[in-house]
């Protein structure tokens, strides 16, 4: 998937803001809404699923054993990288050899940007600089965005850590400026990345 830019013109009486951006988050605080399923194993009676969290520096976390009845598992776990075995049991109840180790990543949902929007026109009667405010909501968990800021022309070229849920700019007229705004949780995570905008 493309990574999407935020758009923003800046004219001398006025400035379009059009915007593509795309984010991402973490902590132990924010959690998702996850399903899996896989096909059903022939005369299994129960199900487990060993669930191991990874840690940024690569070490594993303490697992958690979880029993199921059906192929299929729903539940909300915070957001971060994990490594999932499953295995069956019979009519004995004896246990299966677990299967490989899959790993797969749970993340923050979309930073929602609140101003300006894709492709919103804002008025100035500045003649070189105008002064933009970004503004998104805030992402549970988040401990600060990671918001980027880039002229058509490549002239302006801006990367900032924030901790609160809008920066301030001073930017150049009668430019057509791209931006987005990525969370980031306790461990250095960042937040999934935003599709196109209409």
């Amino acid at each position: 998937m493309k990574p999407v830019l935020n758009q923003i013109q800046l004219g001398l009486k006025f400035l379009v803001v059009s915007l593509i951006f795309y984010s991402l988050n973490l902590s132990a605080a924010s959690k998702r809404n996850i399903n899996l399923e896989w096909e059903a194993i022939e005369g299994a009676t129960k199900y487990q699923i060993k669930l191991t969290a990874i840690k940024k520096d690569g070490e594993t976390g303490k697992s958690k054993t979880i029993s199921l009845k059906e192929s299929k598992w729903n539940s909300k776990i915070p957001v971060g990288q994990y490594k999932m075995q499953i295995r069956s049991f019979d009519y004995r109840n004896v246990p299966g050899d677990w299967s490989e180790s899959i790993d797969f990543n749970v993340k923050s949902p979309v930073v929602k940007i609140i101003f300006p929007k894709n492709k919103e026109k804002i008025k100035s009667e500045e003649t070189e600089n105008h002064e933009v405010r970004f503004q998104w909501e805030p992402v549970e968990g988040a401990t600060a965005y990671e918001v980027k800021i880039v002229s058509k022309d490549k002239a302006v070229k801006k990367k900032e850590i924030i901790e609160g849920n809008s920066y301030t700019l001073s930017l150049p007229v009668a430019n057509l400026y791209g931006w987005k705004v990525t969370a980031i949780f306790e461990n250095n995570e960042k937040g999934e990345e935003r599709k196109r905008a209409s």
